[in-house]
């Protein structure tokens, strides 16, 4: 059974994907909300009608009537969202910031940063090896390996404060934690490089001027952002950095 290489494609129609999942939790949630309300009117609607057909002559009796319905129709959304949303506000008040920054951290990782490099990859693979392509689409595989490859160094270089909360090299606490692991920091690091050294090698061959890529929105991000990451990778991780410099 041959492997086929996923394309960029691919990568975004797993993409759409995840964002298909997300959108389908939100509605589960409006629709759930919008139980909540049918019922509340229900109730009303019920008071209304409880009132007109039973005519209710001593006014205590009544008003209680009212009240009880008054009661359960406020106390609905209460029970079922206000308590809950209480009870999560307690437990995460003593969530410090740092904490919710590095789980976005950690999920940014997974979600966009692998799939920025992906991508960049699957683009970089169409420039190589699609010899149907003339210059002009060639040169848009160009750009778009570059503006996904700079996504992903922007994406790095945002956590590099925060490494040593991201990531760890002890496989107890990755699982524990749901960190990220060194190892497939490397991974990244070392496709990331692979692509940045095909890429200038590809700018030479499509003759491109550091200006015309400026144009292309291509210009690479890698020295300036990166280098400074690999710098605080190595002291806060203690990892080897030399090899993923070009």
């Amino acid at each position: 059974m041959s492997f086929k290489k996923p394309t960029a494609s691919d990568w975004q129609d797993f993409s759409l994907k995840k964002d298909i999942e997300n959108l389908n939790r939100l509605v589960e949630r409006a629709c759930d909300i919008g139980s909540t309300i049918i019922i509340e009117v229900v109730l009303a609607f019920g008071a209304v009608l409880f009132d007109r057909f039973f005519d209710i002559e001593n006014a205590k009796i009544r008003s209680g009537v009212w009240i009880a319905f008054a009661i359960a129709i406020v106390a609905l959304p209460i029970i079922k969202y206000g308590i809950p949303a209480l009870r999560n506000s307690l437990r995460t008040r003593s969530v410090s910031v740092d904490f919710k920054q590095e789980t976005e951290y950690i999920d940014s990782f997974d979600n966009e940063i692998c799939y920025y490099v992906m991508i960049a990859d699957s683009f970089l693979d169409l420039l190589k090896h699609d010899t149907a392509a003339d210059t002009i689409r060639k040169t848009f595989y160009f750009a778009e390996t570059r503006f996904y490859l700079n996504k992903a160094i922007d994406k790095l270089s945002k956590m590099m404060f925060k490494l040593g909360r991201v990531f760890d090299d002890d496989i107890d606490i990755v699982t524990k934690n749901k960190k990220v692991s060194i190892a497939r920091l490397n991974n990244i690091l070392d496709i990331i490089v692979h692509i940045e050294t095909e890429i200038v090698v590809s700018q030479s061959t499509l003759g491109l001027t550091d200006d015309e890529e400026n144009k292309l929105g291509a210009a690479s991000i890698y020295t300036k952002k990166l280098d400074d990451f690999l710098t605080k990778a190595s002291t806060d991780l203690n990892i080897d950095v030399n090899r993923f410099r070009v």
